[in-house]
């Protein structure tokens, strides 16, 4: 998958098998739309979780929720946003608080 963190801190979450394909699940139900609206820079405390997401076929992607909610290819800065972010939020919460 890539990596996963957690309140903008510096070391990444060891996720477990099923925790990475929950989140993976959880990821795909949710929708970008893009937008010309300059995010960066921006600060690691608007961020609740940092996704930072391989594909075998594409670049990878980074995924930030918190105050800001975007996605975006890695080295290309044009963000697309993502569609209801606070429902992402509680999903990718209860991942961790159930596990």
């Amino acid at each position: 998958m890539g990596f996963l963190k957690y309140n903008s801190s510096d070391s990444n979450v060891i996720l477990t098998a099923e925790q990475e394909k929950q989140l993976l699940f959880v990821l795909s139900k949710y929708r970008c739309r893009r937008t010309l609206k300059d995010y960066f820079p921006y600060f690691a405390t608007d961020v609740k979780y940092e996704i930072y997401l391989r594909t075998e076929t594409e670049n990878p992607w980074h995924i930030l929720v918190g105050n800001i909610n975007i996605c975006y290819i890695a080295g290309n800065h044009l963000p697309y946003e993502i569609i209801d972010p606070q429902s992402l939020i509680y999903e990718i919460d209860d991942i961790f608080t159930t596990q």
